[in-house]
C-alpha cells in the first residue's frame, strides 16, 4: 500500500485521514520516533500491529518522560470496525439526511 504523508490535529490529538485498509504497521512507518509506540481500542484492548486501522482506536508514544496519545480517524470509517459498510452509510445518514437525499435524488 501507498504510504503517504499524515495529518494530524494536534490540538484534538487525532491522525486523520486514513485511508481505508492501512494496517497499523504501515501507519508506523510514517511516524518518527524514539520511543515505543502501542495502538489500542477505545475500550483500552490492545491490538496488533498486522490489524487495519479503525477509527477511536488509540495511539501510544511513550517517551521517557512523556506519553502522547492520538485517536485514528479513518476515512469512511464511521463506526470503528475499520471497514465501510451499511452500518457506516447509515450512520452518515443521521448525521446528514438532507445532504444525501439531495445527492441521491440528483444522481443520473
Amino acid at each position: 500500500m501507498a504510504i503517504y504523508i499524515l495529518k494530524i490535529d494536534e490540538d484534538k490529538k487525532i491522525i486523520y485521514d486514513i485511508r481505508l485498509g492501512t494496517t497499523y504497521t504501515e501507519l508506523f512507518e510514517n511516524i518518527s520516533t524514539s520511543g515505543t509506540i502501542e495502538i489500542y481500542t477505545k475500550d483500552g484492548e490492545e491490538l496488533k500491529e498486522s490489524s487495519i486501522t479503525k477509527t477511536n482506536s488509540i495511539i501510544k508514544i511513550k517517551l521517557s518522560s512523556k506519553t502522547y496519545e492520538y485517536t485514528i480517524s479513518v476515512l469512511g470509517d464511521t463506526t470503528g470496525d475499520g471497514y465501510v459498510k451499511l452500518g457506516d452509510i447509515s450512520k452518515l445518514y443521521s448525521y446528514f439526511p438532507l445532504a444525501l437525499k439531495y445527492s441521491a435524488s440528483n444522481s443520473p
